[in-house]
């Protein structure tokens, strides 16, 4: 659960750092897709450990 707590605070930290980086990277459509991809994969990682761990404490 500890995982999760920080993340809240070091999500917007992380967002605040990667935002000018994806901006300056992703020029083209398939640049910006791929940006847009891996950003949805991470967020299909993060509910995946997430509802593991919310499995684990029922």
């Amino acid at each position: 659960m500890r995982y999760f707590q920080v993340r809240i605070d070091q999500g917007r930290k992380d967002s605040e750092r990667a935002l000018p980086l994806v901006l300056s990277w992703a020029r083209s459509p398939a640049d910006r897709q791929a940006a847009i991809r891996a950003l949805e994969y991470k967020c299909e990682v993060l509910w995946t450990l997430l509802n593991a761990v919310e499995r684990a404490y029922r």
